[in-house]
Order: structure tokens, then sequence, then C-alpha cells
């Protein structure tokens, strides 16, 4: 159309996919030719603007049959001569590649060379960091904290380094020190997990009461009972110890999931528990004893055990009774049962965080602490509920 009939044009499609030499891609190309008559005419330019404004790859075209022939020679062996430098490159990569992926032959069943040259940086960085911090040019001085129960074996451990060496270090206890000390917690596989949430809340100061070893059963606790269910506690158990089974190929690659795996389990443990108290398995009442209540038409229902308390028949021996769900009723009931047994819990939580305090203000002998802020926060917050629950 832009050349008014003027041109013959012959398309060619490409069978094999090209890449594109201008975005890497493989596509589907096509191979054409337009014949007009005047070189370098005005119908070569208006060819020339059509062919850059879809981006065409544009080819000088042989002007004889010898001379294409040449051409295309030339082209196989560049192409050829491309093709054994990727190839030997791609060879000499993935040689490379090999390598560093290959354990050292001096240890074959240790890590590969790339991550032993990873965990020599890091601990090269963790000696540059920690010889910053300390002072002095040729005898070298840093100042640290240290727990007093470790001290004997400090003192042991660098007596033996210093045996038969030039160079020695030793401890040297100063007992007035001006400066708060830091807080060191004890944790191991189990608590480390709960001490991380407590610490996000706020780490507690030196000698101070840390809650993270009521948290422990607490959190996972009141977890279980908002989210009481048989079979989805059952699913995060289940995820907890495979956690577990799998926590050293874990420990590098996803130290997040290797720190939480108890926590899990424990989360799935108490979900479970909670979910049997509530009877409720995927949303479904488990009958795993008789009924308490029995039908007596009308869709009414009256209780089958000695409500009174008289020798006879005891009410349901674990949890929910089965027959509430599908009642009418149901969710009344039960949203009430979950929100009172939510408010009790929480309040004995919080309660023991006040009690906590109090341990806290004695210790410190602070009584301004203990008269305006535990004190106080006692009376609130017992008023308060107590308040709320008449």
């Amino acid at each position: 159309r832009a050349a008014r009939g003027n041109t013959f044009a012959q398309f060619t499609p490409i069978s094999q996919t090209v890449k594109d030499p201008k975005t890497g891609v493989e596509v589907q190309k096509s191979v054409f030719v337009v014949y007009f008559q005047g070189a370098g005419g005005p119908m070569q330019q208006k060819v020339m603007k059509v062919c850059q404004a879809f981006g065409v790859n544009m080819y000088n075209w042989p002007v004889s049959a010898d001379q294409a022939a040449v051409k295309l020679v030339q082209l196989q062996k560049v192409v050829m001569e491309k093709d054994a430098a990727l190839k030997g490159f791609s060879d000499f990569m993935r040689s490379e590649a090999q390598d560093l992926l290959t354990p050292p032959s001096h240890n074959s069943q240790g890590n590969s060379k790339m991550e032993e040259w990873r965990l020599f940086c890091i601990k090269e960085k963790a000696i540059y960091n920690i010889l910053n911090l300390c002072s002095g040019e040729i005898a070298l001085r840093v100042n640290v904290w240290y727990p007093a129960s470790e001290e004997s074996k400090i003192i042991a451990l660098l007596q033996k380094l210093n045996e038969g060496s030039q160079q020695g270090a030793f401890l040297t206890n100063e007992k007035q020190v001006k400066s708060v000390a830091p807080t060191y917690i004890r944790v191991n596989d189990f608590t480390e997990g709960w001490q991380e949430v407590i610490d996000t809340y706020g780490i507690p100061k030196y000698q101070e009461a840390n809650p993270a070893l009521l948290s422990v059963v607490t959190f996972p606790f009141i977890f279980g009972m908002m989210y009481g269910d048989v079979g989805h506690g059952t699913l995060l158990f289940l995820a907890g110890l495979w956690l577990c089974k799998n926590a050293e190929a874990l420990r590098f690659t996803q130290p997040t999931l290797f720190m939480v795996r108890y926590m899990v389990v424990s989360l799935g443990f108490f979900a479970i528990y909670a979910g049997f108290m509530y009877n409720d398995f995927f949303s479904v009442g488990l009958q795993l004893f008789d009924s308490r209540w029995k039908e007596v038409g009308g869709g009414n229902y009256e209780p089958d055990y000695d409500v009174k308390n008289s020798g006879g028949r005891g009410p349901y021996p674990f949890g929910l009774d089965w027959a509430w769900h599908g009642s009418n009723n149901e969710l009344l009931y039960v949203n009430s049962l979950k929100m009172k047994l939510s408010v009790l819990f929480g309040v004995l939580q919080m309660t023991v965080g006040v009690f906590l305090r109090w341990g806290n203000a004695f210790y410190e002998k602070n009584m301004t602490d203990f008269v305006c802020e535990c004190v106080p926060m006692m009376i609130f917050m017992l008023c308060f509920f107590g308040w709320m629950d008449v």
C-alpha cells in the first residue's frame, strides 16, 4: 500500500525458531525480499522507512548467484566458528561450576568449595569486626561482657591456647563498672523461638524476670483456644514433625524454619487438644462417647444425665457434647463458651504478667515502681474485668 503497487514482495517463513539479535528471545521469524526499480531513489527510501518502523533486521542482497553462494559459505563458516566458541565457553563454565560445587579433594564429605569460600569470608569478616572493637597497637585490649558462670571455662581455654605460643591472651575481671550489664538469656533449640517472640515486644533488663519461660506454654495454649480444630491442628502438628525431621537440611538454607520447628509442633499439639475440647474436626463433631442429650420430639432435647449430682449418670466425659453440632443455638452457645474462656485465660495471663512486674520491683527494691505502676495496674485490671464479668 505504501508503494502503491510498484514493488514485489516474497515472504518465506523459517521453520525453526530464531533468537532475536536485539532481545535474545527465541521467536518465529520470516525472510522476505522486496523488489523495486530505482535503487537509491524515493521508492527505496519508502521501503526503508516501512522496514525501520516495524523493527525489521535488514541485510545486503547479493547482486548475483555466485556472490550469494560466496556469502552463504562465509556465513556458514562464521556460524560454525561462533558455535564452536560458544560450546567451548559453555564447557569451560560448566567445568568451573562443577569444580566450585564439588567438595575439596582432602574432604570429600565436606561442603563444596564455594560454600567453604563463603564460610571463610564470613569468618574473616567476623574476626575483623571483633578486631575493630579492640584498642591499642601492639597489645590489643577489648572490653567484653561474659556470663559469670563461664569465667572458669574462659580462663581454662585461654591457658590452653597460650601453651607453646609466643603470643598470649588473658582475662582480667574489672569490678568497678559503671555501665549497665547487657541481658544474656541462655536458650536451647526449644526455647530459642519463644525467646525471639518475647524480644520482639521488649528485651528484659539485666536480672529481670523473663516471661519467655511461661510463654513456652501459655502462647501455644491460647493459640489452641483460638485455633481449636483437630483436623487443622493435626496438619500443623505433622508439618512441625516434618521440620524437626529435616532440621539439619534447613539449618543453613532456611534458618527461620529451623528455629520455629518446635514452635510449630507446640502450636499443632495445643490446637489438637483444644479441638478435642471443642469436639471439632474440620467443623464436624466427633462422636467419641454417647451423647448426654436425648431428643424428646419436635426437635427439642433434654439432658440425659444427672443434673442434680445425686449419683446418677455423669455429663459428657471430655470436651463439648457432639449433640451441640447442628443445633439451632450452636453458635450462640459455642461462641459464648469460647469468648468466656478466652477472656478468663487472657486475664489470667495478664495477671501473671503483673505479678512478674511486682517481682521485678521487689528485686530491684524500687518502691516507686511498685506504688505508682504495679499496684494501680493490678487494681485497674481486676476492677475493669471484674466489672465486665458482672
